[in-house]
């Protein structure tokens, strides 16, 4: 998540929750995962539909090239 995998995150959070529904620290950093990539959408739309469709890495690396 601090490496801004937002989508991979918030995947791997709720499949957390998913075998654990009360895992107390999957569902605060779900949450959080959730506001940092509605706050994205809100300042950025096209780079945080890149980032959903694409994963982080795919979409750096076609930026940088």
């Amino acid at each position: 998540f601090q490496l801004g995998d937002l989508a991979g995150a918030i995947t791997a959070y709720e499949q957390v929750l998913t075998k654990e529904p009360d895992h107390a620290d999957a569902q605060h950093n779900l949450a959080l995962a959730r506001a940092a990539l509605a706050r994205l959408l809100l300042q950025d739309r096209p780079v945080a539909l890149q980032l959903l469709l694409h994963g982080d890495s795919e979409w750096r690396n076609g930026q940088a090239g």
